[in-house]
């Protein structure tokens, strides 16, 4: 793989691209966290939701996953090895996860038309395509981000809320109903 760094950037946009295409996959969700944070002497525990968007190239080959990091660097996208003990390298591939990387790669999107696979419980039979023009659409809106709670179970049913919404927006605003 190391020959496409010598090509110009869109080239190596395009080999990231048709590899999400054949062997990638995108997770946005909004998850639950919980902090703590010290002020004085006193200790404040609360619940935050914040949206994330984790962005999966799968790669098995240790050498091969350090040129595709490479690859993504030279994109300005930022990446890590994603472990995955089930596989025989302990590597599953490269995860963006980073906030900015993501928008950069949403924008890119894939090739193809090509729908994500069953494996998905949640956006299975929808175009890779769709999800993220959904997650670029949601980045770019009003909808907040992060949100506190001192409540837990507040923040567990906003949280499923915003969950259900960007199903929704997905299923909705982008792919056809079958």
């Amino acid at each position: 793989m190391s020959f496409l760094f010598n090509e110009e950037p869109k080239i190596r946009e395009l080999a990231v691209r048709i590899w999400f295409d054949f062997d990638g996959s995108i997770s946005p969700m909004f998850k639950l966290k919980q902090k703590t944070d010290k002020k004085g002497d006193r200790l404040y525990t609360y619940t935050q939701i914040q949206f994330e968007c984790e962005i999966y190239l799968a790669e098995t080959n240790p050498y091969l996953v350090k040129d595709l990091l490479a690859l993504c660097s030279s994109l300005g996208l930022n990446g890590r090895i994603a472990h995955d003990k089930r596989k025989w390298s302990g590597i599953g591939g490269v995860c963006i996860s980073n906030l900015n990387s993501v928008k950069k790669f949403v924008k890119m999107g894939p090739i193809t038309d090509i729908c994500v696979s069953a494996k998905s419980s949640r956006f299975r039979g929808v175009k890779k395509m769709d999800v993220c023009k959904a997650v670029h659409s949601l980045l770019g809106s009003d909808l907040p981000r992060s949100r506190y709670f001192t409540d837990k179970q507040d923040a567990i049913t906003v949280r499923k809320d915003l969950n259900r919404v960007l199903e929704d927006k997905i299923r909705r605003d982008y792919s056809p109903v079958v």
